[in-house]
């Protein structure tokens, strides 16, 4: 098919998807009815699945369906079997989670295009910047599918089986997570998500004795993921060095729109920057609230959440408490209401 003679999309999917100038400067039909209109858009990464995602999305909409179709001709699976059957916490492969929540992640950008919706930024949380870094024009959208497919597998060559893990600490300050981190130096701190939610890496009995230590020093919540990777750390180095090489066969598009760097809260505007940090990303920590931070001054404080669920707009008040935002989904229904 044609997509771009198709009309269905805004975009053609092998093309970079962009915002050109003249859709930025064009006059908005009603700009105060929609603060969001012009945001920071947010991208989940690992994390945000659950049984049910994307239910508002998948066979509701043409321009997600088509993008859906042509995920599901290079990944041989149903996106709609992964993410609307079964139960709970329904366990899929790490490679298969990383995939739809990228497919899902562009899906919502492509239908929030649709509906005089524009980012003025984008960033993404972890491997959120692969569907951020698209949304951003970086590269087309099968380009960033394969992206995810070669980082999941770099990670079950080189990572999976290592006895490595990943655990949440909520309720404790920087200090006293520093405190901890001292007495286990083979284990460090993969995510900054705000000022009392830690993520930490490593090897699993030092990490299980840094959670055990921070329960008893009074957190609320102190648990392992059910990962067999320790992401953002030094120990997924040979990962990242493996995905350079890859990005440097990648077709590159200047962005249309600029993309925050999660590791130092910087403000990426072109491709060689965007390739430099995904080069990097994969092994640096997240500081997710300097990030939101910074991004706040760029969109005066309003955000949307591109993607399934609402896993970074419930961290978003413990960062900036004037932030307003809201989840694809809601703009969605709010537009289906009128």
């Amino acid at each position: 098919m044609n997509y771009i003679q198709s009309r269905v999309l805004p975009f053609s999917i092998d093309q970079p998807f962009s915002v050109t100038v003249e859709e930025i400067d064009a006059p908005r039909k009603d700009p105060m009815a929609n603060p969001f209109s012009s945001a920071s858009w947010l991208f989940p990464g690992l994390g945000c699945r659950y049984v049910g995602m994307g239910n508002d999305l998948i066979g509701q909409y043409e321009v997600a369906n088509e993008l859906i179709a042509v995920a599901e001709s290079l990944v041989g699976y149903d996106l709609a079997e992964v993410c609307l059957t079964g139960s709970g916490r329904k366990h899929v492969p790490a490679r298969q989670e990383a995939q739809v929540i990228y497919i899902l992640d562009c899906a919502y950008a492509a239908v929030l295009s649709t509906h005089d919706c524009r980012p003025q930024i984008a960033a993404g949380h972890s491997l959120g910047s692969l569907a951020a870094a698209w949304a951003c024009g970086a590269y087309d959208f099968t380009t960033g599918l394969q992206l995810v497919t070669h980082v999941e597998e770099l990670m079950e060559e080189l990572i999976d089986g290592q006895g490595l893990t990943m655990g949440v600490i909520i309720g404790l300050d920087d200090d006293a997570v520093r405190t901890q981190l001292a007495i286990h130096p083979e284990v460090y701190r993969a995510n900054w998500n705000s000022p009392l939610q830690h993520v930490v890496a490593g090897p699993v009995a030092a990490v299980d004795n840094i959670l055990a230590s921070a329960t008893a020093q009074g957190a609320k919540q102190a648990k392992r993921f059910p990962s067999e990777r320790a992401m953002h750390t030094p120990y997924v180095n040979e990962v990242a060095a493996r995905f350079r090489e890859r990005l440097e066969t990648v077709s590159w598009s200047e962005p249309q729109v600029p993309l925050a760097d999660i590791h130092d809260a910087s403000v990426l505007r072109t491709a060689a920057e965007i390739r430099e940090f995904l080069g990097e990303f994969l092994a640096q920590p997240v500081h997710w609230q300097a990030t939101i931070e910074a991004l706040g001054q760029q969109s005066n404080h309003h955000f949307v959440e591109v993607g399934p669920g609402n896993l970074l707009s419930s961290m978003l008040p413990f960062i900036d408490r004037t932030a307003a935002i809201c989840t694809a989904s809601e703009i969605l229904d709010q537009k289906a209401k009128r």
